[in-house]
């Protein structure tokens, strides 16, 4: 198995998210290769902001999750060290919202590009927007990177009454205004991924239960 155990070893699945994004749906799902997240930072070669930024990516990709360890017992990486299941990574792989989004069988589109930055975007069928902004930095003594994009970018309809936003890491929750300005301060090898709801389909929804 080709090791996948530090963020050098996949930060080029970045442009080939990017490239395939066509072709990837039903039928013919993009495969961008295991996720080596299980057994926890210290022994797999990635940080914990990297562990969330691989399954990140490979969920705005739509991509399966095919770990490369046996969860079952001991889990073993490419260094040769092993340990049982990290729980910290544990709550990562069991993010149900993370989930969602990368079974929604939706490909992101990269909407910037940037030697510091990347950010991947897709629509869902309610309206709702998925959003990945990426520091792709490298070196964790460098300063957290300012990402900034918009709803529009996003290809998200207007909404007068602005939009609720939530970090699927986190579970934290925000209102913006119907700017619809989306920004994250983002530490290296980390992302920001956000859920973005329209203000108005929640009204109509609790409307439509109520009615």
């Amino acid at each position: 198995m080709f090791p996948l155990t530090s963020y050098a070893h996949w930060e080029d699945r970045f442009n080939g998210v990017a490239v395939w994004q066509p072709y990837g749906g039903p039928g013919g799902f993009n495969d961008f290769d295991s996720i080596e997240v299980g057994d926890g930072p210290a022994a797999s070669g990635m940080s914990y902001a990297a562990e969330e930024s691989q399954l990140s990516l490979w969920a705005l990709a739509a991509s399966p999750w095919i770990l490369g360890s046996d969860l079952t017992n001991l889990v073993s990486n490419a260094y040769g060290s092993h340990h049982g299941l990290d729980p910290q990574d544990a709550a990562l792989l069991e993010n149900r919202e993370v989930i969602a989004v990368d079974q929604d069988s939706i490909d992101a589109s990269r909407i910037v590009n940037r030697p510091s930055a990347q950010v991947f975007a897709k629509l869902e069928p309610n309206g709702d927007g998925i959003v990945g902004m990426f520091d792709t930095r490298t070196d964790p003594a460098s300063s957290n990177e300012t990402i900034s994009t918009t709803t529009a970018a996003i290809g998200m309809a207007g909404d007068v009454l602005g939009y609720w936003v939530q970090n699927l890491w986190t579970g934290a929750t925000w209102w913006v205004s119907s700017s619809g300005h989306l920004s994250a301060v983002v530490s290296s090898e980390g992302v920001a991924l956000y859920r973005v709801t329209p203000v108005m389909s929640c009204i109509s929804e609790s409307t439509t239960s109520w009615g």
